[in-house]
């Protein structure tokens, strides 16, 4: 009788299945907590934004006009009164004596997620005035822009 010496291709197909299927499922799995950790950081800007608003708010009574006024180390010229938000609603001064910022240590761009800029919308003073510019799905079943 002659003895096998190497392995058949089927053996050889399924091994490679095997393989295949096992690599497949680590990539999903990894990208899934890449995708998970990049929520993660975003929540957490989104809260430290929505945080330095209210503490700005509490400070001068006024909310700001961009993201960019929370980081500023400068006090700006003019904020918006809070309950009159709308299109076309009034600017008015900033008493720099209220000022107690930066409100953030650095500016925060973009998301982590899509890297667009974070979104701000000044007509309104809710939880979804600074959010993120995507319609898409989060992992938790909440779309990005009601976070």
């Amino acid at each position: 009788m002659k003895k096998r010496r190497g392995a058949t291709l089927v053996e050889t197909m399924i091994t490679m299945s095997i393989v295949f299927t096992l690599t497949g499922s680590a990539i999903l799995s990894w990208d899934r907590s890449q995708l998970r950790a990049r929520e993660a950081v975003a929540r957490e800007e989104l809260e430290a934004m929505r945080l330095a608003m209210e503490m700005m708010y509490l400070d001068t009574g006024l909310v700001m006009h961009s993201l960019s006024d929370l980081s500023s180390t400068t006090p700006p010229a003019q904020g918006k009164i809070r309950y009159r938000m709308g299109l076309n609603w009034p600017s008015v001064p900033l008493d720099p004596t209220k000022w107690r910022g930066p409100y953030l240590r650095r500016p925060l761009k973009t998301d982590p997620i899509f890297q667009n800029a974070y979104g701000y919308n000044s007509g309104n003073n809710g939880k979804s005035a600074i959010h993120i510019n995507s319609t898409e799905v989060g992992s938790n079943g909440i779309p990005y822009n009601q976070w």
